[in-house]
């Protein structure tokens, strides 16, 4: 893919928050659609994620043996992150 195509957000400090940032970026560029990168234990909170607050999204992580194996420490971290996430999105239903 040409790095052209390639938009980043680079100022939040959480996934939420990445989101929303990601929606403006796509309002601002006039796209309906974007694909989210990133490591595979990160993708379901991720999609949870873009699914509350409407956000149209592919998803790619690199899945393999190896990969999974070292990130199994991450995955469960993961599940505790996903408490954090609940509450960051209750806090942007109330700024609207």
């Amino acid at each position: 893919m040409p790095k052209k195509n390639i938009l980043l957000e680079t100022a939040s400090q959480n996934t939420v928050f990445n989101v929303i940032n990601c929606k403006d970026i796509m309002k601002d560029y006039k796209l309906n659609t974007c694909l989210v990168i990133s490591n595979s234990f990160h993708i379901r909170r991720i999609r949870y994620i873009t699914n509350n607050l409407n956000l149209q999204a592919s998803f790619y992580a690199k899945r393999n043996f190896n990969t999974l194996s070292k990130q199994i420490k991450m995955t469960f971290k993961e599940i505790f992150a996903f408490r954090a996430t609940l509450s960051w999105l209750e806090k942007t239903r109330n700024m609207n």
